[in-house]
């Protein structure tokens, strides 16, 4: 280099106008994902069907509830003035959907060696 030292942040109003950008582009690609995410959720039950066709009405409950959670993080995100909170809603789909596919499992019998690809998706 040429011996100036490189400042640790930048100016104030630059990492704004840098953060700014960033929830703008991510609000862009994120702002219809969780209907995405909510049908996959929900596209399982089929498999859950075919599984345990004894019990898989209450998978579906789970997975319902689960899908529905998921769609209220995403309009709530798209409210005006909510762009802040898109990094903590798409981690509490991330969350919500992992654990409906979980207990969605739980109530099949032998749900958890059938269910591992809807976990894992």
């Amino acid at each position: 280099m040429n011996g100036r030292q490189v400042p640790d942040r930048f100016a104030p109003d630059v990492e704004r106008q840098f953060h700014e950008s960033r929830v703008a582009g991510f609000s862009a690609i994120n702002r219809n994902t969780f209907w995405s995410i909510a049908i996959l959720l929900l596209l399982f039950a089929p498999w859950d069907a075919y599984v345990d066709p004894a019990h898989w009405q209450s998978a579906f409950k789970v997975r319902l509830i689960g899908a529905a959670v998921i769609v209220a993080t995403g309009l709530i995100q798209q409210l005006p003035g909510m762009g802040h909170w898109l990094p903590l809603m798409a981690k509490l789909r991330l969350v919500i959907s992992l654990v409906a596919a979980t207990v969605a499992a739980s109530t099949l019998d032998r749900g958890y060696g059938f269910a591992v690809a809807g976990v894992v998706s």
